[in-house]
């Protein structure tokens, strides 16, 4: 897998509210889209992106809720698997092997599934990369045209 960090230019405005001034920054990672078919083409784009304090605090909160949230998935489908073994009256002093199964499924659904769409919620609520890695299209229109001026002939740098 190759990573690219495309070179833009930002305002010195906060990308997600256009509001504030930029304090901090954001990394926005962006793999290719079909990169599952041929791994060895494999592109991720990588982009720091300008926020303010306020949409910092904003964005942790909103990724540590969903944080929790896939930790109540997998600790839930393990109390799942803990009881439906014990349910299909299995052996009480196996209870593990249940455990171990729903522990196991919960965590596989975690990564795959909630992890992913963690991380793409995040990102949409500020910016997408396109285009190859040539342009990014933030979710704030009015950030978007300050970008764009400062932007007309953004190249990548490999």
């Amino acid at each position: 897998m190759t990573t690219i960090t495309p070179q833009f230019i930002f305002p010195p405005l906060c990308c997600r509210c256009s509001k504030n001034p930029a304090k901090h920054s954001w990394l926005i990672i962006s793999p290719n889209s079909g990169a599952a078919l041929r791994p060895n083409k494999r592109k991720s784009y990588m982009v720091e992106v300008p926020i303010c304090n306020i949409c910092k605090v904003e964005l942790k909160n909103a990724q540590k809720t969903r944080e929790i949230s896939s930790g109540i998935v997998s600790g839930g489908s393990t109390l799942l698997g803990v009881l439906s073994w014990l349910m299909f009256g299995q052996n009480i002093t196996e209870w593990w092997v249940g455990g171990f199964v729903g522990l196991t499924f919960g965590l596989t659904i975690t990564v795959l599934v909630t992890w992913p769409l963690i991380d793409k919620k995040t990102n949409s609520e500020i910016c997408g990369v396109v285009r190859d890695g040539q342009a990014l299209v933030f979710a704030n229109q009015n950030y978007q045209k300050l970008f764009d001026a400062l932007n007309q002939k953004a190249t990548l740098n490999s």
